[in-house]
């Protein structure tokens, strides 16, 4: 009995020595890790900063005061919220719960080898208690954090793969149009990266304008590209297609555009807009290809209709390249009428 009670009385002082050791071990982690993504800086930067995004490759919640609840296996749960940011170059957020050194940074630099963005990716925050000792025989903090912290990043490499990276381009045919008339905002030049925003706030800008004054429009933004588009910015004039006369006056900030009868070359983008003016290009070299002849009077337009606009997802967004052309006649064939 008393063998019992000696082994017993053993077992709950190595328990309890266990325990201890366990407490006082070190809880702090810091995950460093490096990673290519092939997408210009600025789109990552734009990205990662907006803390909305993060769903879509690590478990967030959005907080009524405005924080983030970021939560990750094993590692447990962590309350951050943006701290500060350089344009296109680093991103920190700040890790509430923590009373030490903790928050998540962001570095990003352009990949000398590619257009795409080399990402240092640093995670700095300790283990809670709870997690601590449910993890003890799992490893070290850091062992744990650089696994679990890993996979998410690999999400997120997958994530702008599938998103920004793929895409796919396809020959429509034939598009005869009639005659239309357009409102439409001043020319601007916007760079590839930042026409996403700006093509959102045209068209909300433009159907506040109609719809403020009962002007019927198509739900499709239209713009008018000015030749001076270069491989990193599009010069061109937002429009929405209108179905009656208006008369707008001197101060309003639009313009009217109307285009006679016309036929176009059609074709069609799904995907990122970084592969926009190549997929121009494209089209361009497919028409050369073709019986139809370029009207090098006509003006180039892209379509983006409104569910692509409010889709979140990129790979989603399908952009119609419209080409116009001179009227296609079929050759004519002369009859032999001789006996």
């Amino acid at each position: 009995m008393k063998i019992l009670q000696y082994f017993l009385l053993l077992l709950l002082l190595s328990a309890i020595s266990l325990v201890v050791f366990i407490l006082t071990q070190n809880p702090d982690f810091k995950v460093e890790k490096q990673f290519k993504v092939d997408v210009p800086k600025s789109t990552v930067y734009n990205y990662v900063k907006d803390l909305n995004n993060w769903s879509h490759w690590i478990n967030t919640q959005k907080q009524d005061n405005g924080t983030y609840l970021l939560s990750i296996d094993k590692l447990g749960k962590y309350y951050i919220q943006s701290e500060y940011s350089y344009p296109s170059d680093s991103i920190s957020q700040d890790i509430l719960n923590d009373k030490g050194i903790s928050n998540i940074r962001w570095k990003f630099s352009q990949d000398k080898d590619s257009l795409g963005t080399l990402v240092d990716f640093t995670f700095e925050s300790s283990l809670d208690l709870k997690t601590k000792i449910l993890t003890f025989f799992t490893g070290s903090p850091n062992q744990i954090a650089r696994k679990e912290i890993e996979k998410n990043i690999n999400s997120f490499a997958v994530y702008f793969i599938q998103h920004y990276k793929e895409h796919t381009f396809d020959s429509i045919g034939l598009l005869d149009k009639k005659a239309t008339s357009y409102l439409s905002l001043p020319s601007k030049t916007v760079s590839i990266d930042k026409l996403r925003d700006q093509l959102i706030e045209d068209y909300d800008q433009l159907v506040d304008f109609t719809n403020s004054n009962n002007i019927q429009h198509q739900d499709v933004l239209v713009l008018f590209i000015d030749p001076s588009t270069t491989d990193k910015a599009i010069t061109y004039k937002g429009s929405v297609a209108i179905s009656q006369d208006i008369f707008l006056n001197p101060e309003d900030l639009f313009d009217l555009i109307s285009l006679e009868d016309q036929s176009y070359f059609q074709t069609q983008l799904q995907g990122y807009y970084t592969h926009l003016i190549p997929s121009i290009k494209k089209s361009n070299d497919l028409l050369n290809q073709s019986d139809f002849n370029k009207d090098n009077n006509g003006v180039l337009l892209l379509e983006f209709d409104k569910a692509s606009l409010e889709s979140p997802l990129p790979s989603s967004w399908k952009t119609k390249i419209e080409i116009p052309i001179l009227p296609y006649t079929l050759p004519s064939t002369t009859q032999d009428t001789s006996i």
